[in-house]
């Protein structure tokens, strides 16, 4: 493999640890036992440091996002942490909250990010990674 490709991607990789090592300084507290202080927010700022991260790999024909993947069929997925799809093919589709919706044609590449991942987490984000594949194939990452 190409010295500088392989010497760059290390680089991208320690920010990655970096960053998510960061965020748990951030989120967790001392004074509370060293417990999360926000879920939620965590998971965001978890979700946005890896976005960062796959769009090095991701061409400028491809987007990286959130959301929700629906069909002509009435299908609707859950929540998607990760979205790649494809410029070209999509519209702009957002409800007033902001909440983004992706038509499965345009749908690349779907994941699902999470900080822990027992089984049963990995059951659960399984399942719901299945009920987005419609009609269309997707990479899972």
């Amino acid at each position: 493999m190409n010295y500088q490709f392989t010497a760059l991607l290390q680089q991208v990789i320690e920010r990655l640890i970096f960053e998510f090592k960061h965020a748990q300084e951030i989120y967790f507290s001392a004074q509370h036992n060293n417990k999360l202080i926000h879920a939620g927010e965590f998971g965001v700022c978890r979700e946005n440091i890896l976005k960062k991260f796959l769009k090095i790999f991701i061409t400028e024909q491809h987007g990286i996002g959130a959301g929700f993947i629906i069909d002509f069929n009435d299908n609707c997925s859950t929540q998607t942490d990760i979205v790649i799809y494809d410029k070209k093919q999509s519209i702009n589709l957002e409800d007033e909250d902001n909440r983004r919706f992706y038509l499965n044609e345009s749908v690349v590449s779907i994941g699902e990010v999470k900080s822990n991942l027992g089984k049963e987490e990995c059951k659960k984000s399984l399942e719901n990674l299945a009920k987005v594949l419609t009609a269309t194939p997707y990479l899972i990452i």
